[in-house]
């Protein structure tokens, strides 16, 4: 078999161009792209979905919130059992995350909110910043948003729901090979010293034991940047 050497493709017809190759053979998963000007090169596929990892938390449990967030991320409670861990296949990928969480409030007098956050080497701190120490509010976090689920204990009004999170995209450039873990907290700014009962209702007497019976889930992707 014959084999053709060359540094340079040209075209003719209906005008002229010559497309310069790149020197290297790049690397695995990479694609052939242009400058506008003929000159080629390796780059990554950006936007490409390299894994996904999926959590699903199908036991009835309860998260209590014992203080209120003071601008202090200590005052988040986090949902253990949705976790989801991710290690990157590419340097400075993006990480896109979405799911939900069912279940009930134990007060709907007060403000609750969810906050996303990641575990790097250890550390845990909130994806979206919280409000600087100079906002007029220092005592209210920045919700990642915001549930729609709560128990109105006046008339035993027990209504629980799924309060779906979609489409976040988070950069949290890293290396390839880092352990990232996705976690679902929970914050209050008004009250405190609540409840939230996941996967189940705040009453579960026989009159709605049909809401007993739910789940929440996350999902990450890791996104070629």
């Amino acid at each position: 078999m014959s084999t053709i050497k060359t540094n340079q493709l040209a075209h003719t017809a209906n005008g002229a161009a010559t497309y310069t190759l790149p020197q290297t053979d790049g690397s695995a998963g990479q694609v052939l792209t242009t400058n506008g000007s003929g000159v080629l090169s390796w780059a990554s596929d950006k936007g490409k979905i390299l894994q996904v990892a999926n959590t699903t938390f199908n036991s009835r449990t309860s998260l209590s919130i014992t203080n209120q967030y003071a601008n202090n991320s200590s005052n988040i409670y986090y949902v253990t059992g949705i976790d989801t861990t991710v290690t990157t296949t590419q340097a400075n990928s993006k990480l896109l995350i979405s799911g939900s969480l069912s279940g009930e409030f134990s007060n709907r007098e007060d403000f609750f909110g969810y906050v996303l956050s990641s575990t790097i080497s250890g550390t845990t701190a909130p994806i979206d910043a919280l409000r600087a120490t100079t906002d007029s509010k220092t005592n209210r976090p920045r919700y990642t948003f915001v549930p729609s689920i709560s128990y109105n204990a006046t008339n035993n009004d027990s209504t629980p729901n799924t309060t779906p999170f979609s489409n976040y995209l988070y950069a949290p450039a890293q290396a390839s090979g880092t352990a990232i873990t996705i976690r679902l907290g929970v914050a209050c700014h008004t009250g405190g010293s609540e409840t939230l009962y996941i996967n189940q209702t705040v009453n579960t007497s026989t009159n709605h034991y049909d809401y007993e019976h739910m789940i929440s889930h996350m999902t990450v992707m890791e996104v070629a940047a």
